[in-house]
């Protein structure tokens, strides 16, 4: 059995916008297309943590325990699409479907 979820596709300038430098909480993303690079700013320094491709995902702790984010995320390639996916639905998928939990 395959559950439908209703989830919001990023892109474009719409990403820019939600990954900019305001903080995103309670939010999972997962990498559609493109590259995100997962980056620790410390004033005009940025240190590159990791880059992200297809099928992989961030914000995963945001929206377990609403904690803040440690580290801004930024799209590495032209065309990154990112799904988002807030905190009602990531709840609702786990009680839905426990191997997505275990994946997260």
């Amino acid at each position: 059995m395959v559950t439908f979820i209703a989830c919001e596709i990023v892109t474009g300038s719409r990403l820019t916008e939600i990954l900019g430098t305001h903080p995103v909480r309670f939010r999972l993303f997962v990498v559609l297309e493109g590259k995100i690079d997962i980056v620790k700013i410390n004033g005009a320094s940025k240190t590159l943590i990791v880059t992200l491709g297809k099928g992989e995902f961030f914000g995963e702790m945001a929206v377990i325990d609403g904690s803040s984010r440690s580290a801004s995320a930024i799209a590495a390639a032209p065309n990154t699409r990112v799904m988002r996916i807030n905190h009602a639905r990531f709840v609702y998928l786990v009680s839905q479907q426990p191997a997505f939990a275990l994946m997260i």
